[in-house]
């Protein structure tokens, strides 16, 4: 994954974040040490699950820690809450279209930053674009396996804001330079625990701002 995404302690190369490396996180992080949670390298996989503004959660189908997960961009969501309730159950949708938005995006750096603005929006954006350029001009990109365990969803009573806390594990993830070149910093393989907060506009949630909460502490 300050930490896109989830954005904490980003690659030192950079000047250290989830995406997140939280790459998303963009409270109490460098750029570069958490990686912003990276949403899909893979635009119309599950990045596009952001939270639908005409159906229903229940419409959608069961929620499932398996229906969250992208394996085509090897991103693994281990657990989620139980008994949400529909419009948790679109936050989380939600937020996870940012996780793999901000993931692919890292993954590929193909200059495609559709899905990111499609899932992100106020500092969250804003941030998670400027770390997309640091890591695309020093010629950096993601490899490896990104994985999430949901630990909570909470929306405001009136429905206008809403905290996901999660857990976001960078240990088997890989910060490479386009020849190849390992140059993964210590400072990013760690599991962080990390807070998004997620506004709705017209029907629809994005993550508008996260921030880490503890290092190795889940």
């Amino acid at each position: 994954m300050r930490q896109s995404r989830v954005g904490v302690i980003r690659s030192s190369v950079i000047s250290a974040t989830t995406i997140l490396l939280l790459i998303g996180c963009s409270s109490n992080t460098k750029p570069g040490a958490t990686i912003p949670p990276l949403n899909s390298a893979n635009p119309g996989s599950s990045a596009s699950q952001s939270a639908p503004s005409s159906q229903s959660a229940s419409s959608l189908g069961a929620l499932t820690p398996d229906s969250l997960s992208d394996p085509s961009v090897s991103y693994t969501v281990t657990e989620i809450p139980d008994g949400l309730s529909d419009v948790e159950s679109e936050v989380l949708r939600a937020a996870i279209a940012y996780e793999l938005a901000t993931w692919s995006a890292y993954r590929s750096m193909n200059g495609d930053l559709s899905q990111i603005e499609a899932t992100t929006s106020g500092e969250e954006l804003t941030h998670t674009k400027e770390v997309y350029r640091k890591y695309s001009d020093a010629g950096q990109h993601v490899e490896g396996e990104g994985s999430i365990g949901v630990l909570s969803v909470d929306v405001s009573p009136a429905r206008d804001t809403a905290t996901v806390a999660v857990c976001q594990d960078q240990t088997a993830m890989k910060l490479l330079s386009t020849s190849g070149e390992n140059q993964t910093p210590d400072t990013m393989k760690h599991k962080f625990n990390a807070l998004y907060i997620l506004t709705s506009q017209s029907s629809k949630w994005t993550v508008s701002k996260t921030s880490i909460t503890g290092v190795d502490q889940c």
